[in-house]
């Protein structure tokens, strides 16, 4: 699996923008359900986890992976 703390939990704002910076780049990605029910997976075509929304009874969680946050922040701070 992963480390919790390769991952930089976001705002669901900064979540649409990161995954509208994926599509402006033609970075190709799917969405994966996780079997329980309770998260979807965002990865790449290499199938590395790139984000994820998971879903709690207090709202929803964002995060993405703390490198490729790095990569997007990066760019929109321009």
């Amino acid at each position: 699996m992963f480390k919790s703390d390769d991952f930089q939990t976001v705002s669901k704002l900064e979540w649409e923008n990161f995954l509208t910076w994926l599509d402006e780049v033609n970075e190709l990605y799917q969405w994966i359900p996780v079997t329980m029910g309770d998260r979807v997976n965002i990865k790449n075509t290499a199938n590395k986890l790139i984000a994820y929304k998971y879903f709690q009874h207090d709202g929803d969680y964002f995060a993405i992976r703390s490198d490729e946050y790095k990569n997007w922040s990066q760019k929109n701070s321009r």
